[in-house]
């Protein structure tokens, strides 16, 4: 027992100091010891692991203040890479990031009219491609991670049910590892890009503490991050806004039950409305969204009414959380004002008084990239947490 207690706290203290090193560097090893309170013998140990799987690199000197000048230590981007497959929307969105999580390279395959068995045959390979590519490069592949719209278990990166993928009960996690023999992470979309945006966007730098992140897409979801952490409730699968009931009598959802938020707010509801009652038609959500924005009032209207109702949802539920800020990603928001008007209009009219103090909604700042990196950086702490430096010797 004590040899296992051993080895989760080497992983744990591996965990702390890289994604210090991660978020503060370029830093020296004595300020990694005064900042995690770790012994300097333990930080010297560890930084030697990180730096011998070339994890991270020696990047110059700190100033002096009496006897040598301490060596300063930053993230190797070169050190390892991760393949990122992202569902959200109408694409198959396919990215290798480095590991400083920047965008290396990227690929979009159409998934409109695809689904189950088809859909898992055509993501199998699209990140076959990114694999070769990276075999090409010579790059070391860390892990595959995969952002996925549905419910799911994240425990076991088991998709529970992901009804606009036709996808149910699929063992995503364990496939794809039997496939590519690599470690896999799977998470729920809006969950891996609210832990992008939290992580690596505006939050980040405002040192916010709690977040609601909805997108937009194919369906209608969100991330909570409460306490700087992310929330995903006792099964993994909170944040499922979409399917907040906005009208008994409204259309039937995928999910069974009639007038879900996403029957009025998703990207094909959108464009099925304007398609019905304009003369001509809108192809992609950023075909109305542009339309919109040049004044062709069918367009403005479905997106009014749309981002209205959004906000009003939205708003109730900062009333329960009392968050630090909403933020809102998708083409439909990113792509024009139109949309993003009408959200914070019907935000702030649900909103309690008093909850606008030291509030703010916005438009997410990563947006398409968002998440890539929340998957990368769930990737990254498995890949150190379990599978140690295996992958990189």
């Amino acid at each position: 027992m004590e040899g296992a207690n051993s080895v989760v706290l080497r992983d744990l203290n591996m965990n702390v100091i890289f994604k210090l090193i991660q978020h503060r560097g370029p830093i020296s090893r004595v300020d990694i010891s005064e900042q995690t309170g770790l012994a300097a013998s333990t930080v010297s140990v560890i930084t030697s692991e990180l730096q011998g799987s070339g994890f991270i690199r020696e990047c110059g000197y700190a100033t002096s203040t009496g006897g040598r000048r301490p060596r300063l230590l930053e993230v190797n981007p070169e050190g390892g890479y991760f393949i990122c497959a992202d569902l959200t929307g109408s694409n198959i969105a396919i990215g290798v990031l480095d590991l400083s999580f920047q965008v290396t390279k990227e690929w979009f395959q159409e998934k409109a009219g695809v689904s189950g068995q088809s859909l898992y045959i055509e993501l199998v390979n699209a990140l076959s491609e990114a694999r070769d590519w990276c075999d090409t490069q010579g790059f070391k592949i860390l892990s595959i991670g995969i952002a996925a719209p549905g419910l799911m278990d994240s425990s076991t990166g088991r998709i529970v049910a992901a009804s606009n993928l036709d996808w149910h009960d699929l063992d995503l996690n364990e496939l794809l590892e039997q496939e590519f023999a690599l470690p896999v992470i799977v998470e729920n979309d809006t969950n891996a890009a609210a832990y992008g945006e939290f992580l690596y966007g505006f939050e980040n730098e405002q040192h916010g503490r709690n977040m609601l992140y909805i997108a937009i897409g194919t369906g209608v979801g969100a991330g909570l991050i409460i306490d700087r952490s992310l929330y995903t409730g006792s099964l993994g699968m909170a944040g499922e806004i979409g399917h907040i009931v906005v009208s008994d009598s409204g259309e039937k959802c995928s999910c069974g039950k009639r007038g879900c938020l996403e029957t009025v707010v998703s990207e094909p509801a959108m464009i099925r409305k304007y398609n019905n009652s304009a003369k001509t038609q809108a192809i992609t959500i950023r075909d109305l969204a542009e339309r919109a924005e040049s004044g062709d009032d069918v367009a403005v209207d479905v997106l009014l009414g749309a981002g209205r109702t959004l906000g009003i949802v939205a708003g109730n539920t900062v009333n329960i959380l009392n968050c630090d800020s909403v933020v809102f990603g998708g083409d439909a928001v990113t792509s024009g004002q139109v949309m993003f008007e009408a959200i914070k209009e019907g935000l702030y009219e649900a909103m309690l008084p008093g909850l606008e103090r030291n509030f703010t909604a916005r438009i997410s700042s990563l947006n398409s990239t968002a998440g890539y990196v929340g998957i990368a950086y769930s990737s990254l702490t498995t890949v150190l947490n379990k599978y140690g430096f295996q992958v990189a010797r």
